[in-house]
């Protein structure tokens, strides 16, 4: 029943047939999944007596080696061709608007068009390496429109400017704040950086704001907009209040912060302090390794600032984390050498473009942390660590139970008299 449903409202929704030759550009609202929160778009020709065919940059072969190529940087997009109904009909089970926009372009322009994405879908050339930024379906269906146009349409986004790439990533990432906190913690300087509108068509959603807010794209005709006409081709819901990380990552975070903070509950035992070393020590330490391995394959990710943040200072010190070794004072001094990076990293801030926060202040915030615990520790047991009075017994260790008073030895009977 929701099938013939589909069906029928994408029936009253399509245009009427061509008349003449027409270039539109379709834009996919974001989705609820993170691969799909950055939106789709495709240019969709249409002919007299032609098949409407769907043109799309986003083609690529999802397999195990695919996420590896991913996260390296290497993954290879294509060119694909498709039916519109086929096209239309994916997005609306998911149900993600799907919005159509009719290109008021000369004749020749909508020829030049079809010429080259045809050309372009036979030839080697169809394949890419993508790049979320730089290189994906949205610049891709930029830079041709570009082209037919003698290069106006990039002069004239140029000449406007744009968002940077972080704040204009986080209206797409929806309201999951630890999403937004992992990949700003991740992105470095290269987010941050001026930008103009021609950048900032990375987005789907950016990409149509800038096409329906052009005009004089023909020097003939400066006040005729870019876009002729726009329709809804699918209906669809806002996905931005959706929940992208699964349970078990939210139930991880908690067991983390509970061994953090369980030494403020146990003060008494060196246990609970030994467990939260060693779980900063290893948090830290994953997130800089994390952070370096993206530094080297992806430029979007290259000189982050947040690698001082989390230099693991106190992985070197892991031997010193065992037993009682964990309370003494050359404990006390890794930590405020640790604790000394992220306050480089506040002073550093006013000199670079990065926003950082509030990774730094967390960072030093948690070596505070540690570092009160330690001295509560101390505090809480320095009555057994007192050196007892002069003649007295000495005290026990910190965490065991005083020995018994050991009896006095019997007195041994006087010698008998001589004689007796």
């Amino acid at each position: 029943m929701t099938t013939a449903l589909l069906s029928l409202l994408m029936l009253l929704t399509t245009p009427a047939p061509a008349e003449r030759p027409e270039v539109w550009v379709l834009v996919v609202d974001p989705g609820s999944s993170l691969f799909t929160r950055f939106g789709h778009s495709a240019f969709w020709l249409r002919a007299p007596g032609q098949p409407e065919e769907v043109y799309d940059f986003g083609h690529f072969e999802f397999d195990r080696k695919f996420l590896w190529d991913f996260l390296h940087g290497n993954a290879f997009y294509s060119l694909d061709r498709s039916d519109l109904d086929d096209f239309v009909d994916g997005y609306a089970h998911e149900e993600r608007e799907v919005r159509a926009h009719r290109l008021a372009l000369a004749p020749e322009q909508v020829a030049a068009v079809r010429m080259l994405l045809t050309r372009q879908l036979a030839s080697p050339e169809r394949e890419y390496r993508y790049h979320h930024f730089a290189d994906n379906c949205a610049t891709r269906m930029r830079d041709l429109i570009s082209q037919v146009s003698y290069g106006r349409f990039r002069l004239m986004l140029e000449a406007r400017p744009g968002r940077p790439w972080r704040s204009s990533l986080f209206d797409v990432l929806g309201a999951n704040a630890i999403l937004k906190h992992t990949l700003s913690m991740l992105l470095s300087v290269q987010m941050d950086l001026g930008r103009s509108a021609w950048d900032g068509t990375y987005l789907p959603v950016q990409l149509e704001q800038a096409l329906l807010s052009t005009r004089g794209l023909d020097p003939r005709n400066p006040d005729e907009p870019l876009v002729a006409h726009s329709e809804v081709l699918s209906e669809g819901r806002p996905h931005d209040h959706v929940s992208l990380l699964p349970p078990w990552m939210y139930a991880i975070i908690a067991v983390l912060l509970s061994l953090v903070l369980m030494p403020l509950v146990f003060f008494r035992s060196t246990v609970w302090l030994q467990l939260a070393f060693w779980t900063v020590t290893l948090v830290f330490g994953g997130l800089f390794a994390l952070m370096l391995f993206f530094h080297r394959y992806l430029d979007i990710c290259a000189f982050n600032l947040n690698l001082l943040v989390f230099c693991p200072l106190l992985a070197p010190f892991f031997p010193f984390w065992s037993g009682p070794q964990v309370v003494r004072r050359r404990a006390a001094i890794f930590l405020l050498i640790a604790a000394a990076a992220p306050a480089a990293a506040l002073m550093l801030r006013p000199f670079t473009l990065q926003q950082t926060s509030p990774f730094p202040e967390f960072a030093l915030g948690v070596y505070l942390l540690l570092f009160a615990e330690y001295v509560l520790w101390h505090l809480r047991n320095r009555r057994e660590e007192r050196p007892a009075p002069a003649g007295g017994p000495s005290p026990a260790p910190a965490g065991t139970a005083p020995e018994p008073p050991s009896e006095p030895p019997a007195e041994s009977p006087p010698d008998p008299p001589a004689g007796a």
